[in-house]
Order: C-alpha cells, then structure tokens, then sequence
C-alpha cells in the first residue's frame, strides 16, 4: 500500500527540524491529473504550468504514479483514504514526540483542498479538528470569503494565500493580510521590500507607496509561524520561464 504522507523527503521542510519542527506533507496529483475532481479548483494557467509537482522527486514516474494512486484513493474510497491518513498521522505524532520534535502536517503538498470540510467517516469531525495538538498548514488559491463562507478555521490550522495572474487576486491577498494571513508571491529574485499595493519589486529611488517587508520563504516552510506577511518563493524549475504573470519580475 502507498504511503500516503511524505516525511523528511523534502529539503525546505527538512530546514524546519532546525527549529524543532519536523512536517509530514500530503502529496496528490494536482488539478485533474488524476481524472475525476479538479482538486486544484482555483488553478490558474500560471499556478499549472509553474507547479512544483514535477520538481525534485516529482519528476520520476513512480512518485507521480504513486501520487495519481493516493488521489483516486482519496476520490473513489474516502472511508479507505481518511482511515489511513488518520493511521499515519497518529504514528507521525508518536514518532515526533519520541525524538523531540513538534508534529505539522501539510495536506495540500500539491493540491487545494479545504481539509476543515472533509469529515473523517463515522466520526463527524474533520481531520484537523480530530489532531488538536499537530499544527496543520496549507497554501491556497481559495479567497478568505469562499473559506471562511462556513466558519473560522480550526485553531490549529493557517492559511497563506498564494498570490497569482488572476486580475482579482490582488484584492484576495489584501484581505488576507488584513484577516492576519500570510500572502506567498513567486519573484524571478527575491527583494527585501516591495510596494504594498501590487508587491511589485520597488523600481526607483523616491517610489512613495507603502512599502511591505518580504520574508524569504525559502528558508523554511513553517508558515504557521507567521503572521500577516509577505512571503517572497524564488521561481523554481519550469516557473523560471513564466510569462503569464505568475512569477512577478524585476523591470
């Protein structure tokens, strides 16, 4: 049987266990790869082409097959797929508190799925919610409306809205920031400050909009960790050659 959580494979959550934190990440094959549900629902051009599904271990067959297995699972069984994800979070847990280190769960590795709705069979009660003492995370494309449109977040679980080309995403990234969310941007290089209005990269000497630091969130990944900031990603892989606005550039 696959394996359903990623643990210690992935060399920017690796960096976390430096400040005791050690993460287990939930990778599906994103969008519709597959079939079936879009489990990226609010994928843009941009966000497809530039996905990290393909870097690292993701570019071998067998780590995208075992990824197109784990997201029928979770499609076609879900009393299956959330009994075993409950099975190895559990032995996560067990594991961290027995080497020291503070359990986090990334769900949506390579997907969009808002985890505080899905209830696990028999239990009425999501699997966040279920694992109060794991602080769970997620990037998301989903608007701070359309996720909180049935309620607050579970405690123990945060968000970072993930900025792209879509014309409207500017004004979900202000109402994160305002909500206390972080906003992940992609630059062709990272800067230290950019404009607060568009987080574009300040241009020119004497440029007078509010500025907004950037947090480098290549140093690690524990977003939960933030609060209300901007987090700056280098473009990685096939992100490098963007040109649908995705990756915000330098003039």
């Amino acid at each position: 049987m696959t394996n359903l959580l990623t643990i210690g494979n992935d060399p920017k959550t690796i960096k976390g266990e430096k400040r005791g934190v050690k993460t287990a990440i939930l990778y599906l094959a994103p969008v519709r790869l597959a079939g079936g549900q879009n489990v990226c629902p609010f994928a843009t051009a941009g966000c497809a082409a530039a996905c990290l599904n393909t870097a690292g271990r993701g570019a071998f067959t067998a780590t995208q097959e075992a990824r197109i297995r784990r997201t029928r699972l979770y499609l076609n069984n879900r009393g299956a797929f959330m009994a075993q994800l409950v099975n190895e979070i559990r032995k996560f847990v067990v594991s961290c508190e027995r080497k020291g280190f503070q359990p986090a769960v990334r769900l949506n590795g390579t997907s969009d799925i808002v985890w505080e709705r899905v209830k696990i069979p028999g239990l009425d009660v999501d699997v966040i919610r279920h694992f109060p003492e794991v602080q769970f995370y997620d990037y998301t494309k989903w608007s701070p409306g359309q996720r909180l449109a049935k309620g607050p977040l579970p405690r123990n679980y945060t968000l970072t809205y993930s900025l792209n080309e879509d014309p409207n995403a500017l004004g979900r990234a202000a109402d994160a920031l305002r909500l206390g969310w972080n906003v992940a941007a992609v630059y062709d290089r990272l800067p230290a400050r950019v404009r607060r209005l568009d987080f574009r990269p300040i241009t020119a000497e004497g440029d007078d909009h509010p500025t907004i630091e950037v947090v480098d969130g290549d140093a690690d990944d524990l977003r939960f960790l933030d609060q209300g900031q901007l987090i700056g990603l280098k473009a990685k892989g096939k992100a490098k050659k963007d040109t649908t606005g995705f990756v915000i550039r330098h003039a």
